[in-house]
């Protein structure tokens, strides 16, 4: 059985694969967009706000490095 945080990265990995894939339409103009997640999976562990947290700081390093990814 895959891993919960492996599952929770690989779909959040498809959404992004699909905005970045997908041509919006705003204002009569093309757009493309691209999105970086931060993923962190709770385990009783860390407190919720320790959770956002580490999400959080995923999703920096992610912004920081490359953009359009998934960081778990």
């Amino acid at each position: 059985m895959a891993d919960f945080s492996f599952c929770l990265s690989y779909a959040s990995d498809e959404i992004r694969k699909n905005v970045d894939e997908t041509t919006f339409i705003g204002e009569g103009k093309e757009i493309n967009a691209t999105i970086t997640c931060g993923v962190a999976e709770y385990n009783t562990n860390p407190s919720i706000e320790a959770l956002i947290n580490i999400a959080d700081d995923h999703l920096y390093e992610g912004k920081h490095s490359t953009k359009n990814c998934v960081i778990a």
